[in-house]
């Protein structure tokens, strides 16, 4: 299991520059993601799911080297490091498994994720479960939603949760999901309030 943090400080002098989200990470270099916005507390550290290293309809001529075919539903894919191809035309384009998809190797460097007492895998965006000594795609746990009709933002604290929000441990980090938004409990002069961010 590895554990990503992130730490995001906010020097006292620059609070009222901070309006604007912050975003750390992204596509191709396949670290942790994290947006936040105004109002985070000087060196607050939060763990975050590693950003996918290329989206879903990244083309290229050819595959890596030592990619491995996969066969699952009469389709063929290719696999390697976490990331999965198909051949279209004269590229190969990056897509997401389906649920079901069986991988029979290790998991390269999965982050962890911990809700409703099921373990899950996170690799390059694809949620894994244990299947036996294999790895299976599932799907995604989390409401991956960017926006809610209830008016929660990122980087706001709030005194109480959503109705219905999950409690979710990611890297041995609590957090409680909802609509698209992960709030991470926090202690101050005696009273806990919830931050709200969003991961990858």
């Amino acid at each position: 299991m590895k554990s990503r943090w992130i730490p995001i400080v906010c020097a006292l002098i620059f609070l009222s520059a901070c309006g604007g989200p912050m975003s750390r990470g992204g596509h191709g270099g396949g670290g942790p993601a994290l947006i936040l916005g105004l109002g985070v507390a000087a060196g607050v550290a939060i763990a975050a799911l590693s950003a996918p290293r290329y989206a879903p309809g990244h083309s290229m001529h050819t595959l890596p080297r030592g990619a491995i075919a996969i066969h699952h539903g009469g389709i063929e894919y290719r696999y390697h490091t976490g990331i999965y191809y198909r051949h279209m035309g004269d590229d190969y384009r990056v897509v997401l498994p389906p649920p079901g998809l069986i991988i029979h190797s290790r998991l390269p460097h999965p982050d962890t994720i911990f809700i409703d007492d099921e373990t899950y895998y996170v690799v390059e965006g694809v949620y894994y479960q244990r299947s036996g000594n294999n790895y299976m795609v599932v799907k995604a746990p989390i409401n991956s939603a960017q926006t809610n009709s209830e008016g929660y933002k990122a980087g706001q604290h709030y005194a109480v949760l959503p109705d219905g929000a999950k409690p979710v441990k990611i890297d041995n980090t609590q957090y409680f999901a909802y609509s698209g938004l992960f709030f991470l409990p926090q202690s101050s002069d005696g009273q806990v309030t919830y931050l709200a961010v969003k991961l990858n």
